[in-house]
């Protein structure tokens, strides 16, 4: 008698409820479907996100690095009082009736050495 009457319960209830309980079956069977590639796709583009922030960062370190070469070149070519800094510094130039003095330190000697015997 108790199986009848909760199944009688249960097809009134069905009877009752039955384009919500469709619509949450369909649901059901959608997520196990379809659900797995869900979240795999999901988790890709978490990934792809995560990368793309990373790539952004590492452009606007490029940007900047790319401005401070382009400011360096502009003074280069505009500033003559830079070039000659350059040149004397970099490539050891001198201007007319000037002498350069070098002291050796030991660190010097060894380098000069170690140059001398490639």
């Amino acid at each position: 008698m108790k199986i009848y009457t909760i199944s009688v319960t249960l097809y009134r209830c069905l009877c009752r409820y039955k384009w919500p309980i469709f619509a949450l079956v369909i649901a059901l069977i959608f997520f196990n479907i379809w659900g797995k590639q869900f979240f795999k796709s999901y988790h890709l583009y978490r990934a792809l996100h995560d990368k793309n922030a990373l790539l952004v960062q590492r452009m606007e370190a490029s940007r900047l690095n790319l401005s401070q070469k382009q400011h360096f070149v502009h003074r280069v070519e505009t500033q003559s009082s830079f070039r000659e800094k350059l040149i004397r510094e970099h490539l050891g130039f001198i201007k007319k009736q000037e002498y350069v003095i070098r002291f050796l330190t030991p660190e010097s000697d060894v380098a000069a050495q170690r140059a001398v015997h490639f």
